[in-house]
């Protein structure tokens, strides 16, 4: 036998560790790594490539064709519909196919049970979100760069404001991560609540821009000046972070306490009215202290559906900062109690915004306030449901809560229809919904002047349902007081 048979083959020298570091996969996190991997490849990416590439397509040669005619008014028609045409698939891709596809990031990973392997790993719940939320944002801006060739050719119909172009993709792209942030959170919810989540979506965007009339261009129709761009951009960036925040609490730990960010992200909304307010620009102001009561109304709601009780992790991290840390941690643990002083809190503090907008009457500012207590009402009144049926709601609290809103608020709509029709007979009907806390705040937002009988009652409602609260929350606050005892007898480290 030779030597150089008798000699073993030796095999193949694996890559080094520089070369490994060089590879581009390594540049990103692995969990954008891997969902891009997969999303790349699934139907509804290659299916929404394929299909607009095609509707496009054929758009343009129509568009190509139609600059050879002599009708000036036929070259102009044309290219309004195919600007029209390429701005309403663009939008429906952005804003409508990717956030759908998001609906099922998180629930494909609870029902394969694969979730539990991925956080048994180095991964986070927060990168695991951000890299699926940061993979389906990657996919639309790919789905968008693919699309900017089709309107190089709209340059044949007409003019094209590059500029305006640019900045309403942008804009699309924003709303794409937005939307999809929400989607990603409601994925984790059952489903029947993914079904109507996107349902409530596309009716609320059907009222703001009716998908048959088209998307014209920059802007949709709509003109934004700078300021209101920058305030639009900033809670977008508060709406799409809570909404990460919250799909992360849907698969942590439960030890892990993510309420320092959820509830105090919707309170930093109120910190442009009143800068607003001083710049003499009411109408913004006016504008950002609605989306601030609007947003604080959502976050107060999910938080109060919440039956969990604080634990020693929770409380340990603000106990170890003192007497402000102490008072300030009962605003920001986890379940419908906290809940209750932090949208207490809110409701002082939107009343305190709204007079810095310079109320001209008396009556303005206490029907303010009035509001705001009607609103404080119909939100603990659900959490007040939960807790009385503690034992039956333990397995989905948020349904429950819903329920309870959702039925007040269209007993509240049946008796203001059922009095516009009928005004002599259900009168007295609607005044009794109008003192029920939930179905009260709905008929008494679009009064103007105040009823002196139904305020007694609604305070009455009002006044009842904290009372309750109060006697409900005692277990709660028992058992935080537990840990405080054997954190102060043990010590923070303990």
């Amino acid at each position: 036998m030779s030597t150089a048979a008798s000699q073993p083959i030796s095999p193949p020298a694996l890559p080094s560790a520089v070369a490994a570091r060089s590879d581009f996969p390594t540049w990103l996190p692995p969990m954008l790594v891997k969902e891009l991997r997969q999303g790349l490849r699934t139907r509804g990416f290659v299916g929404a490539f394929v299909v607009f590439q095609l509707l496009m397509a054929l758009m343009m040669i129509g568009t190509v064709t139609s600059a050879s005619l002599g009708n000036e008014a036929a070259r102009a028609a044309t290219a309004s519909t195919v600007n029209s045409f390429f701005w309403t698939l663009l939008t429906v891709q952005l804003l409508l196919v990717t956030p759908a596809r998001a609906l099922g990031a998180l629930q494909s990973e609870i029902d394969a049970r694969t979730l539990d392997l991925l956080l048994l790993t180095r991964l986070t719940a927060w990168r695991v979100v951000v890299g699926k939320w940061a993979s389906l944002v990657a996919q639309s801006a790919l789905l968008l760069v693919a699309m900017l060739p089709y309107g190089i050719v709209r340059y044949f119909g007409g003019s094209v404001d590059l500029v305006g172009d640019a900045l309403t993709c942008l804009a699309l792209l924003g709303g794409c991560a937005v939307i999809t942030a929400i989607m990603l959170w409601a994925s984790g919810l059952p489903k029947a609540v993914r079904i109507i989540v996107p349902v409530i979506a596309i009716f609320g965007g059907q009222r703001w821009r009716p998908l048959a009339t088209g998307f014209s261009g920059p802007g949709f129709g709509y003109a934004i000046t700078r300021p209101e761009s920058a305030l639009l951009a900033f809670n977008g960036a508060l709406v799409l972070v809570f909404f990460l925040v919250a799909a992360v609490r849907r698969i942590a730990p439960v030890a892990e306490n993510h309420a320092l960010l959820a509830r105090g992200l919707p309170l930093l909304a109120l910190l442009p009215v009143p800068f607003l307010s001083f710049l003499s620009t009411k109408a913004a102001a006016a504008g950002q202290l609605v989306f601030a009561g609007i947003f604080l109304g959502i976050v107060g709601m999910i938080e109060l559906a919440s039956l969990r009780l604080p634990m020693a992790a929770h409380w340990r991290v603000w106990a170890g900062r003192g007497t402000f840390g102490r008072f300030v941690g009962r605003f920001l643990l986890p379940g419908w109690p906290s809940a209750l002083l932090y949208v207490s809190l809110a409701c002082v503090l939107v009343v305190t915004a709204a007079f810095f907008l310079g109320l001209p009457t008396p009556g303005e500012a206490q029907r303010v306030i009035w509001i705001a207590l009607l609103a404080l009402g119909a939100l603990v009144l659900p959490a007040v449901a939960l807790s009385l049926f503690e034992a039956r709601a333990t397995k989905s609290p948020g349904a429950i809560y819903g329920l309870v809103f959702i039925s007040l608020s269209t007993f509240g709509a049946i008796a203001a229809a059922m009095s516009s029709m009928f005004p002599v007979k259900y009168t007295g009907f609607e005044s009794f919904a109008r003192i029920l806390p939930v179905s009260g705040l709905w008929l008494s937002l679009g009064r103007t002047e105040l009823d002196t009988p139904v305020m007694i009652g609604q305070a009455a409602f009002v006044g009842l349902v904290l009372f309750v609260a109060f006697v409900q929350s005692r277990l709660y606050w028992r058992s935080l007081a537990l840990h405080e005892v054997r954190d102060r007898t043990r010590g923070p480290d303990a």
